[in-house]
């Protein structure tokens, strides 16, 4: 595999850490390594769309392969994590990792695999998943031993090199399973897209596969803001509107009957 990051994790032990690897950096590790050494899932995010990205979607799309690793590092059973389809000779991609992606030079932090070469490279086709909101199948369960593949693309900018329908298109052309998260059958989309985060789908996975409560993870990892609509979103603004209207009209009545008017 070629790499230009190299995750360490699996190599701490007690016989070789070094003297100079502090306590917390060990606790950062083990979990990692542990996850590494056993057949759970792991996360696969699909570089190759980074270099078809304009400037700003490619500074977005890079920051979310940060809060990516930063929140893979944060749970207590980290995901094996791979990026795949790193062109190592993009200037303006390597530019933008110099600049947002520190995280995965860190020896106190985990980091992720990233490699120039392709899905079928990496992992066995037939315990590949790649989500996309397009494929006909739903997923029903996150199993051990499987690769969850994520296009790394956002969604908060128009790219016009971008095909709508980008991860179907990639999870086809790669010869692997695609599948799409249950949302419909869970939660009630009212406004907003159904495209999440990089960040909220991997949480949403992890969650289920802790827990097998598809319900449970939505709730907790899809933004409120999707699950309302606008004018549910907008209730308080109007309570506060009507509150300040009738203060406003109570005040005029109040005026209008000591100059011995008829109020309005």
């Amino acid at each position: 595999m070629n790499s230009i990051f190299r995750l360490e994790a699996c190599s701490v032990s007690p016989m070789n850490t070094p003297k100079k690897f502090n306590q917390n950096a060990k606790n950062a590790w083990y979990p990692a390594a542990r996850a590494y050494r056993f057949d759970g899932p792991k996360l696969a995010v699909d570089c190759g769309f980074l270099g078809d990205l304009s400037p700003r979607g490619l500074q977005l799309t890079v920051l979310q392969l940060k809060y990516l690793v930063s929140q893979n590092r944060d749970f207590r059973s980290p995901w094996p994590m791979h990026f795949v389809n790193f062109d190592q000779n993009n200037q303006s991609l390597l530019a933008a990792e110099d600049k947002h992606l520190g995280i995965l030079h860190s020896k106190n932090s985990i980091g992720a695999v990233v490699s120039s070469s392709s899905l079928a490279e990496n992992f066995d086709r037939n315990r590949v998943v790649y989500l996309s909101p397009d494929a006909d199948e739903e997923l029903e369960s996150v199993e051990d031993g499987h690769v969850y593949v994520l296009g790394g693309i956002v969604d908060r900018v128009v790219e016009r090199k971008i095909p709508r329908k980008a991860s179907f298109e990639a999870a086809s052309s790669a010869g692997v399973r695609s599948a799409r998260l249950p949302i419909d059958k869970f939660i009630e989309f009212k406004s907003g897209s159904k495209f999440l985060t990089l960040t909220a789908v991997h949480a949403i996975l992890h969650h289920v596969h802790l827990t097998g409560n598809w319900e449970e993870a939505f709730e907790k990892y899809i933004p409120i803001r999707n699950k309302k609509e606008s004018a549910e979103k907008n209730q308080h603004a109007r309570s506060k509107h009507i509150m300040i209207r009738e203060f406003n009209h109570r005040v005029q009545q109040i005026v209008a009957e000591k100059l011995g008017e008829e109020p309005k």
